[in-house]
């Protein structure tokens, strides 16, 4: 018999440069339904709070504002990114010997910083564990979707913001070339996606 965990995330980021005195207003909503009863280790705030510390962390750069659920519904004002982030699935389910976990949410970003743009994306990550350590295996599974998933958010900056502009020496350029192909191996991005970053990180390779 199956039985569904929500445990707060814990994932690791790296900073990005590059997105200098964007400003930009993050809003979440709580999409999530199941079908049968969840056991709750981790609020909903805490998941919101949780993804809003991640993406500080990642751009320490942005002028970060967080907005409540219910201004949700809200364009961004003039000068402004705004992102919409809809939740839609975020546990952990323990079947016989192993967890699975399934990471989703909608991304609405709204950019008005230069005439109107909006841009949407289904964002999913996959993750499981085997039943080794009980419950603490549910909350690595969780945090490895969570943690797929969050690595296509942070992607979506480099295609939708077109003020990124990133630099690197030659070792900093061969470390991310190499972690751009860990994520291909492990099929996080496709080979247009690895194909494309390996063009730009080139130019700064000697």
């Amino acid at each position: 018999m199956s039985q569904s965990y929500v445990f707060c995330p814990e994932i690791k980021t790296e900073q990005r440069q590059g997105f200098n005195d964007i400003k930009i207003s993050v809003v979440f909503k709580d999409s999530r339904e199941y079908d049968k009863r969840v056991i709750e280790k981790c609020t909903k705030e805490d998941i919101f709070n949780s993804f809003t510390n991640f993406i500080s962390q990642t751009f320490p750069s942005f002028d970060l504002a967080v907005l409540s659920e219910d201004k949700f519904q809200e364009d961004a004002a003039e000068g402004e990114v705004r992102l919409k982030i809809d939740i839609l699935k975020c546990d952990a389910t323990f079947y016989p010997g192993v967890y699975v976990s399934n990471t989703s949410y909608f991304v609405t970003m709204i950019d008005n910083r230069s005439g109107l743009k909006i841009y949407r994306d289904s964002i999913k990550g996959a993750g499981n564990q085997f039943n080794l350590l009980g419950m603490k295996s549910g909350k690595i599974a969780l945090n490895s979707s969570f943690q797929r998933a969050f690595d296509q958010f942070v992607l979506m900056f480099d295609k939708l913001l077109p003020n990124y502009v990133e630099s690197y020496t030659s070792e900093q350029a061969i470390a991310e070339l190499k972690k751009y192909k860990e994520k291909l191996d492990l099929q996080i991005i496709s080979q247009e996606e690895y194909d494309k970053k390996k063009l730009e990180l080139m130019k700064f390779i000697q």
